[in-house]
């Protein structure tokens, strides 16, 4: 009988953590998660340091200083990045046990490893994977992948390309070294969305509705929230006047811009390999506004910014960069382009998450309701592409957040060469051959020059076919473009 009840003790609170709707929001849900979960509390007892299991393999935390030493948070792993790693980086061989979870680090790499994690904001491991050419001379560095976080439990640090910047984020003042995810993540919280579709800020003195689950994923069905409830803000992201304990320096400065609106479907690490030509919708994310003047708190300086005459050699980005200005007609371009020389699309399934944009969408409940409708990993469930003028071009349109295969974090290869694709293929180390090298002329004007061979290529894009793209396929900068 004993046993029964310890039994019941322990699936009942499994279900605590796991939830029983059926969808997963585990650890955080929209809050701060249980202290134990990243903290130890008296990690020290006898003496002895905490041993942390990373996969399958016991080691010490390589940082041991921050443990007992004033200030440094007691954290379960040698930094904040590292803590969030914890749970956030695995061992998952093959993109399909990846599925579903929440992991944005391979648990491997090395120049010739092939990432798995296929969420939205990209796999971390692509920062240690760097391509040489078939010639064996121009490279294609790691470090120039992604946001260059200091995880050093996992062998990331941050990047010395930024030594000629003041070793601050480009375009703003950001050390690089004390960039952990929680640089950008606030972990213990302090916005929320209520009931009536308002930001509120836990502050010293004020009294705000309690967190009673995740913001990123929608206000619709069972996720409605009561009066006097509140959700968290899209990936718990910092807000106005955030800025970590961990910055010790006073080049930083807080916040100025709060998280964006954006709704993303609960299951987002996932292939994209049912993508076709006509039908290449991918994971959509439905953002609403805000992400480009939130990366601004750290990149102020690259913004295209109308009260900055300088800006204007930038490429626009944020609430008025619109897709269907009087200049271009964008939107026009996006809904028709299928690939290199193909403008026969249209609008009720042209959307592709290699280009996602805003849709002009601010705060409210109302617009978090129309934003979850549009957010889906079914491939074809919601494909339509700008239609009421109020989208815009924001950073996420070209990068990805974390980290990507191509140089500048890019969702596709705008640097290395003219095609994606040559002859309907992609063309890599392994398959670079005189007779593909004939249909373009020389070995620059095509991608290989990156490094990667076929299967890391077709991995950068979500397992997508080549033949998804043209047959010919030039960079993407055309999807809204539409030069090619």
């Amino acid at each position: 009988m004993k046993s029964l009840r310890i039994s019941i003790l322990v699936i009942a609170a499994a279900l605590m953590i796991m939830g029983v709707a059926g969808t997963t929001y585990a650890f955080h849900d929209g809050g701060v998660g249980a202290c134990e979960g990243c903290h130890s509390m008296h990690e020290s007892l006898n003496g002895s340091m905490i041993q942390i299991s990373k996969f399958g393999t016991t080691v010490n935390p390589t940082g041991a200083t921050q443990f007992n030493a004033s200030g440094q948070f007691l954290l379960k792993g040698g930094d904040q990045s590292s803590t969030c790693l914890n749970c956030h980086a695995a061992s998952d061989a093959t993109v399909a046990a990846a599925q579903g979870s929440y992991h944005v680090m391979s648990s491997f790499a090395g120049n010739n490893a092939i990432p798995v994690e296929r969420g939205p904001a990209g796999d971390f491991a692509w920062l240690t994977i760097s391509g040489v050419s078939t010639a064996g001379t121009a490279t294609n560095p790691g470090n120039h992948h992604g946001h260059n976080i200091v995880a050093i439990d996992f062998g990331l640090f941050s990047s010395s390309n930024y030594a000629a910047n003041g070793n601050v984020s480009p375009g703003g003042s950001y050390p690089v070294g004390s960039f952990y995810c929680n640089s950008c993540h606030n972990p213990h919280s302090d916005y929320r969305i209520s009931s009536t579709g308002t930001l509120e800020q836990r502050t010293a003195g004020t009294k705000v509705d309690p967190i009673i689950e995740s913001g990123s994923y929608g206000n619709t069905g069972a996720n409605v929230l009561a009066a006097g409830q509140a959700m968290g803000v899209y990936r718990f992201l910092g807000g106005v006047g955030y800025l970590p304990k961990s910055v010790t320096t006073s080049a930083a400065a807080p916040f100025i811009a709060n998280p964006p609106v954006a709704v993303s479907p609960s299951t987002y690490n996932q292939t994209e390999s049912a993508a076709t030509y006509l039908s290449n919708y991918g994971v959509r994310v439905a953002y609403g506004s805000g992400m480009s003047e939130w990366c601004g708190n750290c990149h102020s300086g690259i913004l295209n910014n109308a009260a900055d005459p300088s800006s204007t050699h930038r490429h626009p980005a944020g609430a008025a960069a619109l897709l269907n200005n009087a200049v271009g007609a964008e939107a026009t371009n996006y809904n028709a382009y299928l690939g290199s020389g193909d403008l026969s699309g249209n609008s009720s399934s042209s959307y592709n998450s290699l280009a996602p944009y805003e849709e002009g969408l601010t705060l409210s409940s109302t617009n978090l309701t129309a934003l979850s409708s549009h957010a889906t990993n079914v491939a074809g469930a919601y494909g339509v592409g700008p239609n009421t003028g109020t989208e815009n071009v924001m950073c996420v349109s070209c990068h990805r957040v974390h980290a990507s295969a191509f140089p500048e974090m890019l969702r596709w290869d705008a640097q290395a060469g003219q095609f994606l694709t040559l002859g309907g293929l992609y063309i890599g180390t392994d398959n670079w051959s005189t007779a593909l090298l004939a249909y373009s002329g020389d070995s620059g004007r095509i991608a290989s020059s990156l490094g990667y061979t076929t299967s890391q290529l077709k991995a950068a894009y979500y397992d997508r076919n080549s033949n998804t793209f043209g047959t010919f396929n030039r960079s993407y900068c055309n999807k809204c473009h539409a030069k090619d």
